[in-house]
This record gives C-alpha cells, sequence and structure tokens, in this order.
C-alpha cells in the first residue's frame, strides 16, 4: 500500500505526458532564441559593417575639411558618428551571442533525458565487462578474508 501510495504521488510528477509536453514548450523556446540570436547577430554585424565603412568617409571627409581650412569639427562628429554605428553593433552582437548561448542552454536541458540514455549505452557495455572481470577477484578476496575472521574466533575460543 505504501509503496503504491509513493508511485501515485510520483505519478503526478513524473507524468510522460507532462514531460512530453514540457519538453515541447523549451524545445520550442530554445529554438526561438537561437533564432532570434541569430537576427540579433546578423544586425549587429550590419551595424559594425556601416560603422567601419562611414569611419572611412568620415576620417577623409574630415581630412579634407581641415586641408581646406575649414574647422575639425566635421571630423570629430563624423568619427563620432561611426563610433557610435560600431559600438552600438559590437553591444548588438554581445546580446545575440547570449541569445545563442542560452537557446543552446535550454534545448540541451530540453534533450537532458535522451543525452543521459545515450551516454549510458555507450559506457554500459565498458561497465559490465569490468564488473565481470573484477567480480571472481572480488569474491576470491572476500572469501579468504571471511576464512581468516572464521580462523581468528575459532582460536579466540580455544
Amino acid at each position: 500500500y505504501f509503496i503504491i501510495q509513493i508511485g501515485d504521488t510520483m505519478g503526478k510528477y513524473l507524468n510522460e505526458e507532462k514531460y512530453q509536453k514540457s519538453k515541447s514548450k523549451l524545445r520550442t523556446v530554445g529554438i526561438l532564441l537561437i533564432f532570434g540570436g541569430v537576427l540579433v547577430l546578423i544586425a549587429s554585424i550590419i551595424l559594425i559593417i556601416l560603422g567601419f565603412t562611414t569611419m572611412g568617409n568620415s576620417v577623409i571627409n574630415g581630412i579634407d575639411a581641415v586641408e581646406n581650412g575649414s574647422n575639425h569639427t566635421g571630423l570629430v562628429v563624423g568619427m563620432t558618428k561611426t563610433f557610435g554605428l560600431t559600438s552600438a553593433g559590437f553591444f548588438v552582437g554581445f546580446v545575440g551571442f547570449v541569445l545563442i548561448m542560452t537557446g543552446a542552454f535550454v534545448l540541451t536541458l530540453a534533450s537532458r533525458r535522451e543525452i543521459i540514455a545515450f551516454a549510458k549505452q555507450q559506457t554500459l557495455p565498458v561497465e559490465r565487462e569490468i564488473i565481470d572481470e573484477m567480480t571472481p577477484t572480488i569474491a576470491n578476496s572476500a572469501g579468504a578474508v571471511a576464512k581468516e575472521v572464521k580462523k581468528g574466533l575459532n582460536d579466540a575460543e580455544k
């Protein structure tokens, strides 16, 4: 009765149907996070490219302005804009990387049962072979210890 009662309680949490639903939700969230992370990384690459390409134009235009006798504010403003684009690109890239890593973690969490089962399938034959080879040695050692204990008890009685 006690075992059945525990089994009923455990079934509440270890229900295969609930597991499959949770696994499906986790996989969906993981895939969405990875997809969003890839999109954010693409946006960051575009921002970085824009930052670097406008940097060259800003520097050239600023140098031309300084050589023509104009003030150098154009150079400073251009460099500030390009630095802003480039740094925004790197920040957005970092966010994309974090999203991808989080998605990969969630997918790994969703597939944990399969990963553990695969690892066990790979190691079980080796573990069985080790146990088969160790059993006679352990049995002989246990027998020798038992004989010595019995001999010691017999000596103590005399």
